[in-house]
């Protein structure tokens, strides 16, 4: 398989948000996106090939997507997987412990990255240590997008377009909800990757303020200069 064959990877295929983006992204390839090619990267072959066997038994005809073996703890094994695809998909957490040393094989490896983490110190150290060098790679690199970001994002475009003027600033509320009725494995209340990441957040919150003071001392502008 040569360099760059595929347009996306998704890393971590096997945990739960693994499972769960691939079975996605199989139905987005079969439905619309037909042209664009994928694959799954993974510690274990084995468990790598049990998902393949559940997108089947879904009608996802998964037979022919590529499975690479790879794990983050050996740098010449991630490299080699992430070196095959435009865009990474990183699902392995968490990513306060995981996700820096994908970031930097995904620069080294001129391969864009995509996260849906919450943790925001862990984004700002991210920004702070990777920012320059993903700039001269001309390498993409979004740690928070989806679940985290999709309900804020969709709410501002809609204020957006029923404000009367110009919008400039708006202040989110969340309000997390966990039923009882909620599938996770287990019979668990929230999934234990999901647990350790809120317990980062809430551990981190101070340093995250002191980090966000120290690299925008200046009040970020609501609006780009070149679009004023």
């Amino acid at each position: 398989m040569t360099d760059k064959s595929l347009d996306i990877i998704v890393l971590g295929a096997t945990g739960f948000t693994g499972k769960c983006t691939v079975q996605h992204l199989a139905r987005l390839t079969k439905e619309k996106y037909l042209d664009v090619t994928w694959g799954i990267a993974g510690r274990s072959k084995d468990k790598m090939q049990n998902l393949i066997t559940d997108l089947n038994k879904l009608g996802l005809d998964a037979n022919n997507i590529p499975m690479i073996e790879s794990n983050v703890d050996n740098r010449e094994s991630l490299k080699k997987a992430l070196q095959m695809a435009k865009v990474v998909i990183n699902c392995t957490g968490p990513n306060s412990v995981l996700s820096a040393r994908i970031v930097e094989a995904s620069i080294e490896s001129g391969t864009h990255y995509l996260d849906i983490s919450a943790e925001m110190f862990h984004i700002l150290q991210l920004y702070q240590k990777y920012n320059k060098s993903a700039e001269e790679a001309s390498v993409l690199v979004v740690p928070s997008c989806g679940y985290a970001a999709i309900p804020t994002e969709s709410a501002m475009i809609y204020l957006e377009r029923q404000f009367k003027g110009t919008l400039y600033t708006v202040e989110c509320y969340t309000a997390l909800d966990i039923p009882k009725r909620t599938y996770i494995p287990g019979r668990a209340l929230i999934h234990n990757g999901t647990w350790t990441s809120l317990v980062y957040v809430l551990e981190s919150f101070k340093d995250h303020l002191n980090l966000w003071k120290e690299l925008f001392p200046k009040p970020v502008e609501p609006v780009p200069e070149e679009m004023n």
